[in-house]
This record gives structure tokens, sequence and C-alpha cells, in this order.
């Protein structure tokens, strides 16, 4: 019984430090991406989208639009 309990503790502690040191940080840079998305960026680097809101999921006519519009610049709102 001491022995089953002495394997399994060792496969749990060779799990735990595989895991730990497979999960070591490695260190981000930005720029390393550039060369995956160059060929992107020079084809689209002049273009001008048709929708100017584009990234945002409110346009002027949605309800919440104004609402978040203050939210954004700091000024106070309320419900009426």
């Amino acid at each position: 019984m001491m022995r089953h309990r002495t394997i399994i503790q060792v496969i749990l502690l060779s799990l735990s430090m595989s895991i730990l040191t497979g999960c070591k940080e490695k260190a981000i840079n930005p720029e390393d991406d550039i060369p995956l998305f160059k060929d992107f960026i020079e084809e689209n680097i002049d273009k001008i989208a048709d929708d100017p809101y584009i990234s945002s999921t409110l346009r002027p006519d949605d309800e919440m639009y104004e609402v978040m519009l203050k939210l954004q610049r700091g000024i106070p709102w309320s419900e009426s």
C-alpha cells in the first residue's frame, strides 16, 4: 500500500514539474508579428473604410449610442 502511494506521489510530482516548466513565460515582442502581416499591411495601408463605425457594435441609430458616447466622454447621463 505504501509503495502505491509513493508511486502516485512521484507521478504527480513529475507531472507538476513538466507542467510548470512547460508554462514558462516567453517574452512577447509585438514586433515579431510584423513579418506575418507585412503583405496585408502593404496592400491595405492606404485604404479607407466605407463604414466609419466598422469597429463599433453601436451605430448612431441605436438607442444606446448616445448613452455610450456620453460615457466615453465622461458626461453624466440619465435614463429619461
